[in-house]
């Protein structure tokens, strides 16, 4: 059962920041003023944004379960490095960013470090 949480929680909180780039995407696009209060209304009340950030609520909630049982070091270094490997992932595909050799070494040894913090003593 946890591990089907940490699936879910990972792909809730990607899926999130992926909805949330586009939404960036967008303001930046339409020229919002993002540092007045003006513009910060029209970011956070847009459709897009609105569901990046009920989405990462959704991930967050889970998280929390999460962290109410199991080791904070287990759960957070699980999750956040499989977290990493997903967007890294999504920005290569949906959005076209560059891995670089060194980005894939990188991701390489973050799936190692799972691996090796996902075994039990």
């Amino acid at each position: 059962m946890i591990y089907l949480l940490i699936f879910l929680q990972v792909l809730l909180q990607s899926v999130a920041q992926v909805i949330l780039k586009c939404g960036a995407n967008e303001a930046v696009r339409t020229s919002v003023p993002w540092f007045s209060l003006a513009g910060l209304w029209q970011i956070f009340t847009t459709p897009i944004i609105v569901l990046g950030v009920f989405v990462m609520w959704m991930g967050s909630y889970i998280s929390l379960y999460l962290l109410g049982n199991t080791s904070l070091f287990w759960i957070s270094s699980v999750t956040l490095s499989l977290h990493i490997l997903m967007v890294s992932l999504a920005g290569r595909f949906f959005f076209g960013e560059v891995l670089t050799p060194i980005n894939i070494f990188g991701i390489a040894l973050i799936i190692m470090g799972v691996i090796f913090v996902s075994q039990k003593a």
